[in-house]
């Protein structure tokens, strides 16, 4: 996949930072993981429906702001943990790539940090 940009159907496992839920859908939707960034039909129909949900399993990270540029790192141990295989009973089958993101210090929307990372597994 070198030198081809990445779209969300080449990403086996997202590690979302949660810091506030509304937080989550303005990541995945500046990722462009959700379908015509209409944010209430993913809600309704990837989130609220399970048997229904989205292709794509994902994970969220929970847990209040870290500080400063920190935020940006906080998924990156466990993406790598699911890239690797050794993720116990929460690994993702045959996990090749991740993306990851981190955001903190919210501001009306946008974070004073923000951070994404794709990581790939390399046989």
């Amino acid at each position: 996949m070198e030198g081809r940009r990445r779209k969300p159907s080449d990403i086996d496992v997202a590690s979302i930072y949660d810091d506030y839920p509304a937080m989550v859908l303005a990541q995945l939707n500046d990722l462009g993981m959700i379908p015509d960034h209409d944010l209430a039909v993913f809600a309704r129909r990837d989130i609220g429906n399970a048997p229904h949900a989205h292709q794509h399993p994902w994970r969220y990270d929970v847990g209040g702001q870290p500080g400063g540029p920190a935020g940006g790192l906080n998924g990156i141990p466990k993406a790598v943990l699911q890239l690797q295989h050794r993720a116990g009973d929460r690994q993702v089958k045959n996990a090749r790539r991740a993306v990851t993101t981190g955001y903190g210090m919210t501001m009306y929307r946008y974070g004073g940090t923000a951070a994404a990372a794709i990581l790939e597994r390399m046989e």
